[in-house]
Order: structure tokens, then sequence, then C-alpha cells
């Protein structure tokens, strides 16, 4: 993509409002794939729950005024108090280490599902996708609305995604605690093998 771009003139944006901030076990996504970007959107999870959206660019594409980015809804020292501290954090404390290490462990953990409904388990991180089919190959995205179900009936919270609605994703926080982790994956596991 780099390639491409810089061969067209063309700025490469990168939108990591979902995988940034640590979530794959890098602190964007981007990082996975040894590329640089021109501009990078961020949202979300740089707040820690503040409401905060920035985005970051090159030196030389900042042709704005001084100030130009303060005003009424722009600049809001919470939301970037809250950003520094989300960064601090995950520094402080190793989280990125700990997101690939887990993340593995949930891949692996769900690899063991021995069921002809679970298609591709794939994940970076905390990113987890766990595709469900029916007749080997078909998208199941009534299986999905029961995975749903069951889960929550269970006390845990997973998400639907993909094209289809066919794929649970599994989004934990960066700081769940290992023994809910693996409480969640024996919940998860033993709705995947009883469909």
């Amino acid at each position: 993509m780099r390639e491409i771009a810089d061969k067209y003139s063309i700025p490469l944006i990168v939108d990591e409002v979902q995988t940034g901030v640590g979530r794959t076990g890098k602190m964007w996504a981007y990082q996975w794939e040894n590329i640089e970007p021109d501009i990078v959107c961020i949202s979300k999870a740089i707040g820690e729950g503040i409401p905060v959206s920035m985005v970051a660019y090159r030196q030389d594409y900042d042709k704005l005024p001084i100030g130009f980015h303060l005003g009424t809804y722009r600049g809001n020292p919470l939301g970037l108090a809250a950003g520094l501290a989300a960064l601090e954090f995950i520094e402080k404390y190793d989280i990125l280490s700990r997101v690939q290490r887990l993340g593995n462990k949930i891949v692996k953990e769900l690899s063991t599902v021995n069921n002809s409904h679970v298609g591709d388990i794939r994940g970076l991180g905390f990113m987890i996708g766990i595709e469900l089919i029916k007749d080997g190959k078909n998208p199941w995205s009534e299986g999905t609305k029961k995975v749903i179900e069951e889960a929550l009936r269970r006390g845990l919270l997973v998400y639907k995604a993909g094209r289809w609605d066919n794929v649970i994703r599994l989004m934990p926080p960066l700081t769940i605690p290992e023994v809910l982790l693996d409480r969640a994956l024996t919940i998860l596991n033993d709705i995947l093998n009883s469909l």
C-alpha cells in the first residue's frame, strides 16, 4: 500500500478507531504490516471511556496556522488528559505484551472447539473473530444469534460481525483479569461445542 500511495502521491490514511491503542497487541495495528501511514484516525480506546478522537499526521502535512486546532469542541483538555493517561498506563504496565500473550491463548483455546459449525478462528491480540458456518461453508447468522443469546444468558457479552453477521466478535478489555478471561473462554467453548 505504501508503495502505491507513494507512486501516485496519495496520502496513506489508516483508520485505527477500533484497532488502535493496543487492541491488536501493538500500539497501532498498522505496525503489524511495517508501514508508515501519512494520516492516522484515532478514537474510542484513546479516551478510555472519555469521548475523544484525534487525527495524527506527518509534520509536512501540517499547513494550518498555529492555534487552528483550538475551538469550543476541539482540543478538549479532559479528553487529551485521558488519552495521555491511557498511553502512559499501556507503557508502564506492558499491556501490549499482555494482549499478545492472552490473545494467542484465546485463539489457541478456541481452536480446540470440535464442531463443524465453527469455521475460521482469526485474530490479533484482543480482536478475535469466530466464523460460524453451516453445510461446511455457508455463513450461519442464525447460529451467531444463538451464541449471542446463550452467552448473554450466562453473563458473557459477545458481538456479531461480518458481512453476513456470522462472526462472533470478541474484544475484551485490555486489562481483563486472566481469571475472568478463562471463565469467558469456558462459557464460550461450552456454547460452541453444543451447537
